[in-house]
């Protein structure tokens, strides 16, 4: 009897640890992919930055679709003209929010690719503070499961 005690026990103190490290292994990997993530937006932010051409553009439209918990998000449409007048008219999917940060009619800055005119940034500040907020929240989610992986191994 005392031997079916120990194994049990033995049993459910292992599955427990496998847990515990599956728990940190998801939540190291969730770390790594938000600061991948954030630093691929740094890097595209920075390329149009760089090689962009800037113009202004006009919010023609706000197109409303239902997001992930059936409330609704909203998409700017924007037209700008290229330095070839070209006038490009697509929507901003890079942006959803809720509520719209754009009004009907509100003229935004504009950078564009030379070589793929329908490619551009909106240059604003929720633009600049996406790539920090995948940042920080990737490091504190990386941090929080090498913390709770470093503590658990010592003391198991």
């Amino acid at each position: 009897m005392l031997n079916l005690i120990i194994a049990a026990s033995y049993t459910s103190t292992h599955v427990s640890i496998n847990n515990i490290y599956y728990q940190c292994a998801v939540v190291i990997a969730i770390g790594i992919t938000a600061i991948y993530a954030g630093v691929i937006k740094f890097i595209r932010r920075a390329k149009f930055m760089k090689n962009g051409v800037w113009t202004e553009g006009e919010v023609i439209k706000i197109i409303e679709v239902a997001g992930s918990d059936d409330k609704p998000v909203y998409y700017p449409v924007i037209t700008y003209t290229t330095l070839e007048n070209e006038v490009i008219t697509t929507h901003y999917d890079a942006m959803q929010s809720r509520p719209s940060l754009y009004s009907l009619n509100e003229k935004v800055p504009v950078v564009y690719d030379p070589a793929d005119k329908r490619e551009y940034i909106i240059d604003n500040k929720s633009g600049k503070a996406g790539a920090w907020i995948f940042l920080v929240f990737g490091l504190l989610f990386l941090l929080f499961g090498l913390f709770r992986l470093l503590s658990f191994n010592q003391f198991a």
